[in-house]
């Protein structure tokens, strides 16, 4: 039999977390005890939202899941605008709040994370993919393992879970669990997209902070060669495509280049957007009569596609990068069978 604490940090270590990041109190310090003992390091945040986007940032660049930790009440609170960007920006990460003791539930208590004080699973159910309070320790497995599931499964983000001192302090069954593997979604409308792409006179590639979650980097820069397209990032997608390559005209939108905008000014008639929403902030500047004739939207959900620019609009479903991979496989493969086909390299 093992504490509900010391099986979390061993998760941990199985997992390949090397960073915990937080701030201590008195609901979380059996956790944070555990951690020290698997000799994960624990980093001392400025404040529990630092803490969450630390953890954000953790798993971006790991590609393991990021862990951050707030005891109970405002340490909790504290936590919820970084669970807010890494749902938006579809980035997986487990939070741990602090909780009192189920036995103390109904009392008057500083810091009440309970129903009956601040209470925090409802408080993250709108900005994590899942929010549960584990209220024993044999629960623990069944809700750990859906919180996985649902921070990498379709759209990718953040989940919470607040566990009480005293079910930290329980004594259970060991278990393991492994981190989800993600599946690959891949749309079933690629051949029309390359079609449009073929066609198109006057392309541009629109790239946004997503690509930064799908890591999608090589993929974009070899379509933008394949078909020569000049590209443009959103404010937040600067960094997703080299702003020395020949084909960058830098960012659009808020802060946006002059070269990028004298780009469509001089009309658009396929735009590819990768890894955004278009928000108001991404299209300042432009304007109804220079909107581009068609859009091709890549997204992994369909609820803002076609709505902020009122032109007709492809849309595929599905992971950025494995689309743009598999795009580029039957692009490789005709430009083969052509290949095979031609006079002088049959001769």
């Amino acid at each position: 039999m093992e504490k509900v604490a010391a099986i979390l940090a061993d998760h941990f270590k199985k997992w390949g977390i090397t960073h915990v990041f937080g701030i201590p109190g008195k609901a979380v310090v059996p956790l944070l005890l555990a951690i020290d003992q698997k000799e994960i390091e624990f980093v001392l945040s400025k404040h529990e939202s630092g803490a969450g986007y630390e953890a954000t940032g953790y798993s971006l660049l790991s590609e393991k899941i990021g862990v951050a930790v707030g005891t109970s009440g405002p340490g909790g609170t504290n936590l919820i605008t970084a669970a807010a960007q890494a749902k938006a920006s579809h980035i997986p990460i487990l939070i741990i709040t602090g909780h009192p003791s189920m036995k103390d539930t109904g009392k008057a208590q500083g810091q009440d994370s309970t129903l009956f004080g601040t209470d925090l699973v409802d408080l993250f159910k709108p900005v994590t993919k899942f929010s549960a309070r584990v209220e024993r320790g044999d629960l623990l497995k069944a809700y750990l393992t859906h919180a996985l599931e649902k921070a990498y499964s379709g759209v990718k983000g953040p989940v919470h879970l607040t566990i009480p001192a005293d079910v930290l302090m329980e004594e259970i069954q060991p278990f393991s669990i492994n981190l989800p593997i993600p599946q690959e979604m891949l749309s079933p409308k690629l051949h029309e997209v390359i079609d449009l792409l073929e066609k198109a006179q006057n392309p541009v590639l629109f790239l946004g902070k997503g690509v930064h979650s799908s890591k999608a980097y090589e993929e974009i820069r070899l379509l933008a060669e394949h078909w020569n397209i000049p590209v443009v990032t959103t404010p937040g997608g600067k960094g997703t495509f080299l702003s020395r390559h020949p084909l960058s005209l830098g960012a659009f939108g808020l802060g946006g280049t002059e070269k990028a905008h004298h780009y469509f000014n001089l009309g658009i008639d396929l735009m590819v957007v990768m890894g955004t929403k278009l928000s108001d902030m991404s299209l300042a500047g432009l304007h109804k009569e220079i909107y581009p004739k068609q859009v091709i939207h890549f997204d992994y959900e369909q609820t803002f596609v076609g709505k902020s620019l009122e032109v007709p609009t492809l849309f595929v479903s599905g992971d950025i990068k494995a689309n743009a991979k598999e795009i580029l496989r039957i692009v490789r493969a005709k430009d083969n069978q052509f290949d095979q086909m031609d006079p002088e390299k049959m001769s």
